[in-house]
């Protein structure tokens, strides 16, 4: 880039300029993805993965933590070590899915990753874990049979369920 200034009042130019292309290059730590939603069971850990990216121009490490959740959860990692610009890091974010869930209860975490150098460059990320209960089809009577002659027709009654608050349809 060549930067020049034209007649009286340079400095000004330049102080634009350079926020400008600052602007342009805006450094930053990056976690990615930005949001993202995983299901598991009632009484299961559900774990995600997210990234943080060290965009800021040095190298540095982030610290890590979390907000704004219900469930328990927890983090693989509180700090990502030194990154080198450009380098990145990958941790776990565990939520539990309580026993008590229902189908689609869902809870939501923020992820956040902050310079330890510079806290003005941060990050966050969302993380959402819904509930789901496990396909189950309960069939009432276990077994039909009846016999009858040709011609005649035969009607039984066979009742499907889904397991508990699960909402399911069948196709027969």
């Amino acid at each position: 880039v060549l930067v020049t200034t034209i007649g009286g009042g340079g400095s000004e130019y330049l102080d634009w300029t350079y926020n400008w292309l600052h602007w342009l290059n805006r450094p930053e730590v990056v976690l990615a993805p930005a949001a993202q939603t995983n299901s598991g069971l009632p009484g299961t850990w559900v774990r995600s993965t997210v990234e943080v990216r060290n965009e800021t121009g040095v190298a540095d490490s982030f610290n890590l933590s979390t907000s704004g959740h219900s469930w328990q959860t927890g983090l693989s990692h509180r700090s990502t070590g030194e990154l080198a610009n450009g380098a990145s890091f990958s941790f776990t974010v565990r939520a539990r899915v309580p026993g008590t869930a229902t189908v689609g209860e869902q809870d939501t975490v923020t992820v956040h990753a902050v310079s330890s150098t510079d806290p003005g460059q941060r990050a966050s990320a969302t993380v959402t874990t819904v509930a789901h209960v496990s396909a189950q089809i309960d069939v009432s009577p276990a077994e039909l049979e009846q016999t009858q002659a040709p011609g005649q027709v035969t009607a039984l009654t066979l009742t499907l369920s889904g397991g508990p608050g699960a909402p399911v349809s069948y196709h027969l």
